[in-house]
């Protein structure tokens, strides 16, 4: 059997309410966050290829990647992983020089490279894949220096270049489709 006790407040006055209402507006500093922000410094002596960083994301498991000027790297909370150019490995980074990263929540990263075109990772699978241009095909990307890329919610994958414009790619199976935005100064 479960009792209910009543429970009892004993009266205010009206001296004793409206000082409560005063205190309750009353700037408070409260706890729940700690104010105090950490920043590590990371570089070469962590094994970091290079500390000229160029972009910056977090993947969809939480780690940290880097793209620098020699070549991406993999933090994991303890240390770097570098991911570098090998040209006896065609299943590596495409150019050591990174100018920008982005990163899709299925796992797959994207670099752009200063002259070598993108570079699409899998996290997952460990594959990559190299999207370069080829003159004559609309099917591949308009040029290999990029400068800017974003993957929208959608899938689709915006690169910006560095004298061809904006970029839009978008995937048909294992085949790309781009779109090109006119290069002219002051239009998109």
């Amino acid at each position: 059997m479960i009792l209910f006790h009543r429970l009892y407040f004993p009266p205010f006055s009206l001296k004793d309410f409206i000082v409560a209402f005063i205190i309750s507006f009353l700037p408070v500093k409260t706890w729940a966050q700690n104010d105090t922000l950490f920043f590590w410094h990371h570089d070469t002596h962590e094994k970091m290829t290079n500390n000229n960083v160029s972009g910056i994301i977090q993947d969809s498991l939480g780690y940290m990647w880097y793209g620098t000027q020699e070549g991406l790297n993999k933090y994991d909370g303890y240390g770097f992983k570098p991911y570098l150019h090998d040209s006896k490995n065609i299943n590596s980074l495409a150019s050591d020089d990174i100018t920008c990263i982005s990163t899709r929540s299925d796992g797959i990263i994207w670099i752009g490279t200063s002259g070598k075109g993108l570079n699409q990772y899998n996290t997952y699978t460990n594959k990559w894949v190299l999207y370069q241009h080829r003159t004559n095909d609309i099917n591949s990307i308009i040029q290999d220096s990029i400068t800017s890329i974003f993957a929208d919610s959608s899938g689709l994958i915006w690169i910006g270049t560095a004298s061809q414009g904006l970029h839009l790619i978008t995937f048909n199976g294992s085949s790309i489709q781009s779109i090109m935005f006119h290069p002219d100064p002051g239009s998109i």
